[in-house]
């Protein structure tokens, strides 16, 4: 089998067979980085949900810690306010 030589931009020959190595490293490299970020992506989605369940886990506190007159003022009774304050961490509302 013979191999023919290229000269690269840098001067040095290269033989098909690094020709198509370094062709191959690269699309891998590319398919690495694409994982990366998919990877990277998911987990900044995960933080961004727990953030999201503290602020409402922390919502849901100060909603117990309103007085029952302020609690009336807007439309909730204490037992309401237990009621949201013990769903767990993860039952956000839809709209939120």
């Amino acid at each position: 089998m013979t191999e023919t030589t290229q000269t690269a931009t840098h001067g040095v020959e290269l033989t098909d067979v690094a020709i198509e190595m370094m062709s191959t490293t690269q699309s891998v490299s590319r398919s690495s980085h694409r994982s990366a970020r998919l990877y990277l992506g998911s987990i900044a989605q995960v933080f961004q949900k727990v953030a999201q369940a503290y602020r409402v886990y922390r919502e849901r506190q100060a909603l117990l810690s309103l007085s029952d007159s302020a609690l009336k003022d807007i439309g909730l009774s204490r037992a309401d306010a237990y009621r949201e304050a013990s769903r767990p961490f993860w039952d956000i509302p839809e709209n939120r």
